[in-house]
C-alpha cells in the first residue's frame, strides 16, 4: 500500500543533497524524530545491501530498527526497506508485535536538479498492513499521512540545508 508520495525542494545542488541523504550517519540522526536513538553499521561503502540499526536506549522501546539500502544510484535515486527487529536478536517483528501497523516499509527518494536547487520526490510503501491502519478509510489516511509528512518533509529540508551549510563553513 502506497503511504505517502510527497516531493520538496531543498535549494542545494543535486550532487550535495544526494550525498547528504544517503550518508544515514551524517544526516538521520539529526532529524528531530530519531533525538537520543543510535546509529550502527559497519564500515562498508554506501551501496545496495548496507544495513544500519537504530535503537534507542530507552527501556520502553522493545524493538530496534534495521534499515537496509535497497538501491543507490547516485545523485538520483536512493531506495531503503527499514523494518523492526526485536532487541535481543535480528527476528523481524510484525505488525502486531511492533511499534507500526504494517510489517515492512520500503521508501523511494527520487533526486532531480531544478533551477530552485533539488527536487526531492519521497515515496513509502508499507507492507503487511494490519489492524486499524487496514480498515481505515482511504481518503482519512491519506489525509493524515499528508499532514505527518509535510512535518517531516520541513524537518528533513531543515536539516539538509543546515548540514550543507555547515559543511561548506568547514572548508
Amino acid at each position: 500500500m502506497l503511504f505517502f508520495d510527497t516531493e520538496y525542494l531543498i535549494r542545494r545542488p543535486l550532487t550535495d543533497v544526494f550525498s547528504c541523504l544517503s550518508d544515514f550517519q551524517r544526516y538521520l540522526m539529526q532529524l528531530p524524530e530519531f533525538y537520543g536513538a543510535h546509529l550502527t553499521t559497519d564500515d562498508s561503502s554506501i551501496a545496495p545491501g548496507k544495513v544500519y540499526w537504530i535503537s534507542v536506549p530507552e527501556a520502553d522501546y522493545a524493538y530496534r530498527t534495521r534499515l537496509e539500502l535497497i538501491e543507490v544510484c547516485s545523485p538520483e535515486r536512493l531506495v531503503y526497506d527499514y523494518q523492526y527487529t526485536a532487541l535481543e536478536n535480528d527476528t523481524p517483528l510484525s505488525a502486531k508485535e511492533g511499534p507500526m501497523p504494517w510489517d515492512r516499509a520500503r521508501v523511494a527518494l527520487t533526486c532531480s536538479a531544478c533551477e530552485e536547487g533539488t527536487r526531492v520526490s519521497a515515496q513509502m510503501w508499507v507492507f503487511g498492513v494490519q489492524g486499524f491502519l487496514a480498515r481505515w478509510k482511504v481518503n482519512a489516511l491519506k489525509t493524515t499521512s499528508a499532514r505527518a509528512q509535510k512535518s517531516a518533509n520541513d524537518n528533513m529540508v531543515r536539516v539538509i540545508e543546515n548540514l550543507l551549510d555547515d559543511s561548506a563553513a568547514d572548508r
